[in-house]
């Protein structure tokens, strides 16, 4: 009888660890990027800028200022608060699918604050179809513009009747990795250079 209870815990554990592999798979694997889910650019009035400019020793928890959504009745909304309202509503609903996500799988999903936005334009992939006479370099090289945030901060989205986000590391996550395309081989590689310094240093802190 111990056999048989000590095979079933074992094949348990064994599934729990496949579980949490296939998970993670999930995680690392960028065709599963698809499965990504992103609010839109938050605006400073729903979330200030402050908090990228304070000691890491204060608070760690911030307030999504969404008054119209907060206090309004979804079925009495004033004609002057509808536009705001359902912006507000909008983001609200976003939120609340990356909370849901991360709540089911926390630990394969991380959730980011991703800040430091710019546009770029980069190469787009291309499929080689062209002639025999012609070359690489006579191909024109197709782009496009993305805007590409710089950094990412790890968060937890939380929501007791209003939303906030708490802050889950004070180590900022550079995103560089776009930037080759954009500045060529060596200057990528020295700005991965001074950015792995300014991380030794410490610079890289909230």
């Amino acid at each position: 009888m111990k056999e048989e209870l000590k095979d079933i815990k074992n094949n348990i554990e064994i599934m729990n660890l496949i579980k949490y592999c296939q998970g993670y798979i999930k995680l690392v694997n960028p065709s599963f990027n698809r499965f990504r889910i992103n609010t839109d650019p938050i605006e400073e009035k729903y979330l200030s800028t402050d908090i990228l400019y304070q000691d890491s020793d204060e608070e760690d928890e911030f307030e999504i200022n969404l008054k119209e959504f907060y206090e309004n009745d979804p079925k009495n909304v004033p004609e002057e608060a509808k536009e705001e309202y359902g912006k507000q509503k909008e983001l609200a609903q976003q939120l609340e699918q990356i909370k849901n996500r991360f709540n089911i799988s926390e630990y394969t999903k991380q959730v980011n604050l991703n800040f430091g936005y710019f546009k770029v334009e980069v190469p787009e992939p291309e499929i080689d179809e062209f002639s025999e006479d012609d070359t690489e370099e006579d191909k024109p090289k197709k782009k496009k513009s993305d805007i590409y945030p710089l950094f990412s901060l790890p968060i937890k989205v939380i929501a007791d009747r209003q939303f906030s986000i708490k802050l889950k590391d004070v180590n900022i996550i550079p995103n560089i990795g776009f930037l080759f395309d954009v500045l060529g081989e060596e200057k990528f590689y020295e700005f991965a250079d001074f950015i792995n310094k300014q991380e030794i240093e410490g610079a890289l802190r909230f």
